[in-house]
């Protein structure tokens, strides 16, 4: 929801923004109506809505990540609208766990997984642990007993300073197909950074979306720009990043909020004075525009759907969570040149004033899950100056009607593969491992799903597992060999072998050839 101070929004939580639109969406008339408690829900004909979690399990979901069991973990705000460094003196804010153990679709038992924690801003479920985010850091919460409740917390990545007043300077983080996990940080407090491959120290005001190893190392700036709050990071099953943000685009009357594409390097607007920071390289003195207006939207969770569950038009397409405007919306892409634009349709209203969802996210049947905060949230929110913490929120599954839930079943180990064997089958288009399962098995779920056909005749060399294909042929070729240099010492040529690991060993250089005649 986006916080406003004097000037300009800076976000906090949500990302709100200077007041609620005229129109609060364009639900499609004559489609399918739902009532559950005081929200009429209206979806596509076809579709249908329901709830899957009580209050009593969780009272104020705000983000949400699955795991590899289809275990549900959810941020529970406490309902304080205090500012994040006043929570942090006394945190009450709580991680649950929700479990379908019937396979019924509805979460029937919960355990609180961590609780005690400060403001949280995103979560994440990877390899075994669950990472939170909130300012200034971001933490790394495992449960190394197994009993359900995690029993260390440890640091992962620090801002560097205390949380400004909105609390706006660390989203996520997420899960990138690539192994890295990606986080955002918000304008304008400067934070203090250093790149992992150049070892150059920056310390800018702007937005970025950043990422890193998993033990934090090799962290770099994916995307930056002017914007106030770059929130949610979602993949394709192109690897392609896509990211929401408020305030991010002001070239045209009725812009503001958007979706953004995020290539690599990409400058994005608002234009202000942070893009003139010599820590943001700008190619050119254009900025990149988001491929969706959303107008005051308020945009936070977003979610990449590739799945068939839907039918037909669904695969491939983006879920956003609009906070203003009381919806979810359908973003149908095409691609457009080295980027994309998107058709932006209404997918989920609630007729209730109260609605406002946080995230939205693809569960590993195609179904499509919902988190609705409930009406506790004023705090740097213009168009929330209503503070009804006893409007409890709500997390909703939304199935094609009829559609029966298909429970998640635990990843089974699979045999030894050789690097060779793994080489080919990366190279083959109709490789089976592409299925959603095992990609949201191996990397925690990335916000996106991908399930035969829709994975199964991608370019190689247009999808993430490429760097997997490289780091295979890394270990393949032969090792780097001494070369012969004529080096100039004392102005007079020297003839001297160059060893790989000397300093004056300049790099290797592989060439990757495809579709040679094998005779």
């Amino acid at each position: 929801m986006t916080s406003i101070s004097p000037g300009f929004g800076s976000a906090g939580l949500l990302w709100m923004g200077l007041g609620l639109a005229t129109t609060l969406g364009t639900a499609n008339l004559g489609a399918a109506t739902r009532q559950i408690g005081a929200h009429t829900f209206t979806l596509p004909e076809g579709f249908q809505i329901e709830a899957v979690a009580s209050t009593e399990q969780v009272a104020r979901p705000v983000n949400g990540s699955l795991d590899d069991q289809g275990r549900l973990y959810v941020t529970d705000s406490s309902g304080s609208t205090e500012p994040p460094a006043t929570q942090a003196k006394n945190p009450q804010w709580r991680v649950i766990r929700l479990e379908d153990t019937d396979g019924d679709g509805r979460y029937d038992r919960s355990v609180v997984f961590a609780d005690k924690l400060p403001m949280l801003q995103g979560i994440l479920w990877h390899q075994g642990s669950v990472y939170v985010g909130g300012t200034p850091a971001i933490w790394k919460l495992t449960d190394a007993d197994g009993d359900g409740r995690a029993d260390r917390r440890d640091e992962w990545w620090n801002v560097g300073h205390p949380s400004t007043h909105c609390g706006n300077e660390v989203h996520g983080p997420y899960a990138g197909p690539d192994g890295l996990i990606y986080w955002t940080k918000g304008a304008f407090e400067p934070v203090r950074w250093t790149n992992g491959f150049t070892g150059t120290v920056h310390q800018d005001k702007a937005s970025h979306i950043f990422r890193a190893r998993p033990d934090g190392s090799a962290m770099e700036s994916v995307m930056t720009g002017g914007m106030d709050n770059p929130v949610d990071v979602v993949f394709n099953a192109d690897g392609e990043a896509f990211f929401t943000s408020t305030f991010i685009d002001f070239s045209q009357p009725g812009f503001r909020d958007g979706v953004g594409h995020a290539s690599f390097g990409a400058v994005f607007g608002k234009a202000n004075s942070v893009l003139e920071d010599r820590a943001v390289f700008r190619p050119g003195p254009a900025l990149a525009h988001p491929i969706a207006q959303l107008g005051a939207a308020a945009p936070s969770g977003l979610a990449a759907y590739d799945h068939s569950a839907f039918g037909a038009g669904y695969s491939g397409n983006l879920f956003a969570s609009a906070f203003n405007l009381r919806k979810i919306s359908r973003l149908q892409l095409e691609r457009d040149g080295a980027s994309f634009r998107a058709k932006d349709t209404d997918f989920v209203v609630s007729s209730s004033i109260d609605f406002h969802p946080t995230d939205v996210l693809a569960d590993a049947d195609g179904s499509v899950l919902i988190l609705d905060t409930g009406g506790w949230y004023k705090l740097c929110c213009p168009s929330s100056q209503l503070w009804k913490a006893d409007v409890l929120g709500g997390v909703y599954r939304v199935t094609k009607t009829g559609a029966s839930h298909q429970r998640s079943k635990a990843p089974t180990a699979a045999a030894p593969e050789s690097e060779l064997a793994r080489v080919r089958r990366l190279g083959d288009r109709r490789d089976p491992s592409a299925s959603g399962h095992q990609t949201i098995a191996s990397t925690g779920g990335y916000r996106g799903f991908c399930a035969p056909p829709g994975c199964a005749a991608r370019s190689l060399l247009r999808e993430a597992r490429a760097r997997r294909v490289l780091d295979a042929l890394v270990d393949l070729a032969p090792s780097p060999k001494p070369r012969t240099s004529s080096l100039i010492v004392n102005k007079q040529p020297v003839i001297k072998e160059v060893q790989p690991e000397d300093a004056a060993f300049a790099g290797v250089v592989f060439k990757v050839q495809a579709n040679m005649d094998p005779s």
